[in-house]
């Protein structure tokens, strides 16, 4: 997704479709974000793309005269979020002639990272249903209007005094009409959480039942707080169970990479979402100051690593990792 800002109108952006085996450009659609700050992250649909924007405030003129950095001329308002739905070229919500839908809210929650968004209503169904849209995604339940990051208590988190706000996993339901969209929002995991992810096969595919993520704490009472992750987590989303490895005392969980394990035919011909995968992760032992790099199977996580590959010295903390099968960098 590329952009630049246009005075009182938004962000213009064009979102770009590639093809993943041969890098080809597929698509380019031009939208318009009723806001002036780029998302983090968003999310695709079989038909829409999908883009949840904070209430945000961007204080331009400090950052420009060098009297901030770009964190201090961020603001969170305390407003609600605002969804904008991009119709996906191609698709039967194109073919349709369905236009880009705007949908306020009073819900004033931070999305941060989207696990994944699935449709369980097909778009241009049977009579009487109304197409449905689940997005998951790792939030805070709620932000008040200050400064951006503002309980972190300094340039880094301070997690002591308890003030930082959870990081929470929310289920958020769009259900689209002929006429805008309502929507709800829940929160699907209370536990603190943080990066969720899911088998790459199932992204954006109804069937997707599980998602990884790092765990932090229970809280008390339950995701009260923020802390730092000490373990990884499994949760179900027709089942709602949560199941969770606890790394040992003093030792710290990164974010999770989702690896398929590929079928005795076909490596994508996985009919159902069975957590047929493994997960990898890094993590950092404080006592012998070293990083490993943790393997996990996905349908037993919370038995734990399967193998951990240490590394000489300690790896920074780090954010976001992909797969590429078959890929193999810097080995003769």
């Amino acid at each position: 997704m590329g952009g630049g800002l246009v005075a009182a109108q938004g962000l213009a952006i064009q979102i770009c479709e590639w093809d993943v085996a041969t890098g080809a450009l597929l698509e380019t659609t031009p939208a318009r974000l009723p806001s002036a700050i780029a998302p983090h992250d968003f999310v695709i649909t079989e038909n829409y793309y999908v883009f949840v924007l904070n209430g945000m405030e961007l204080k331009l003129a400090p950052y420009v005269l060098g009297l901030c950095g770009p964190v201090g001329a961020l603001l969170t308002t305390g407003e609600g979020v605002t969804l904008k739905l991009v119709p996906r070229p191609g698709s039967t919500a194109a073919k349709l002639g369905r236009k880009p839908l705007t949908v306020r809210t009073q819900d004033p929650y931070f999305a941060i990272h989207h696990a994944n968004g699935l449709e369980e209503l097909a778009v241009g169904g049977g009579a009487g249903e109304v197409p449905m849209i689940r997005l998951y995604t790792a939030a805070w339940p709620k932000v008040g209007a200050g400064p951006f990051l503002g309980d972190w208590g300094g340039a880094v988190p301070l997690y002591d005094d308890g003030k930082i706000a959870p990081t929470q996993l929310l289920q958020t339901t769009i259900r689209l009409f002929e006429e805008g969209a309502s929507v709800e929002r829940v929160v699907a995991v209370e536990a603190c959480i943080d990066h969720p992810h899911v088998d790459p096969r199932f992204e954006g595919d109804h069937r997707c039942r599980y998602l990884y993520m790092s765990y932090c704490n229970d809280g008390a009472p339950s995701g009260s707080s923020g802390s730092p992750p000490i373990g990884w987590m499994r949760w179900d989303r027709q089942t709602g169970e949560q199941l969770v490895w606890k790394a040992p005392p003093r030792t710290f969980c990164e974010e999770v990479v989702v690896i398929p394990r590929p079928t005795a035919a076909d490596e994508d011909a996985a009919v159902a979402d069975a957590a047929d995968c493994w997960i990898a992760g890094m993590m950092y032992d404080a006592d012998r100051d070293a990083s490993c790099l943790a393997i996990l199977n996905g349908d037993d996580i919370e038995a734990g690593p399967v193998c951990r590959l240490w590394l000489s010295s300690a790896v920074p903390h780090g954010l976001h990792g992909c797969f590429s099968p078959g890929a193999v960098f810097g080995l003769d």
